[in-house]
């Protein structure tokens, strides 16, 4: 994406991270990757669709059931 390559050319920009791969540089820099943000920003977006904390029908996103059962591997 046109965005996580701007964060990586923004990172790769900062004195002594040019010769680090992106993964080390995040690492060093202790910043998450913007897909992991993206993700993250999604998993919360559901629940607050799920939970009723934002005004969206979660009936249009989601179809509820209620399970009794859980299954291990």
């Amino acid at each position: 994406m046109a965005i996580e390559n701007v964060h990586r050319l923004f990172t790769k920009r900062i004195p002594g991270f040019s010769e680090c791969s992106y993964r080390e540089r995040l690492s060093l820099l202790k910043l998450p990757s913007l897909e992991l943000r993206r993700l993250r920003f999604d998993l919360i977006y559901c629940y607050r669709i799920i939970f009723g904390l934002v005004d969206i029908n979660c009936e249009n996103f989601f179809e509820i059931r209620s399970c009794t059962v859980t299954v291990r591997f």
